[in-house]
């Protein structure tokens, strides 16, 4: 199923498979994603289900922490759908979706129950 990650970002984010390792080892050292990194990830989990549950180094988050700091339920939903853990904490204990807005967990939950 393709979110709306896919259709934003279209074939950029599904064609950037050999960026993959880099992004990975980018996110595990602690670079900031942003939008494109964790979209090309949430589509990578698909053949690789392992990235859904890659940390960073520095604070122990995961990609899933980052699409709620970054305001991106598609992209959430989307490693969610690959096995993303909604109960993984980060180095301080907080939980990936504790900090989101109940405007971005409604609209992770349509998206998902559209796909239901």
């Amino acid at each position: 199923a393709v979110t709306a990650a896919a259709g934003m970002l279209g074939s950029r984010a599904t064609g950037a498979a050999h960026e993959v390792p880099l992004l990975k080892r980018a996110f595990v050292e602690g670079r900031r994603p942003d939008r494109f990194d964790l979209a090309v990830l949430a589509h990578a989990a698909r053949m690789d289900p392992g990235i859904v549950h890659l940390t960073d180094r520095m604070n122990g988050e995961t990609l899933l922490h980052w699409c709620v700091k970054l305001d991106l339920p598609d992209i959430a939903a989307l490693l969610l759908d690959n096995g993303a853990n909604p109960d993984a904490s980060n180095g301080r204990g907080l939980r990936a979706l504790a900090g989101a807005s109940p405007a971005f967990m409604a609209q992770l939950q349509e998206l998902r129950d559209a796909k239901a």
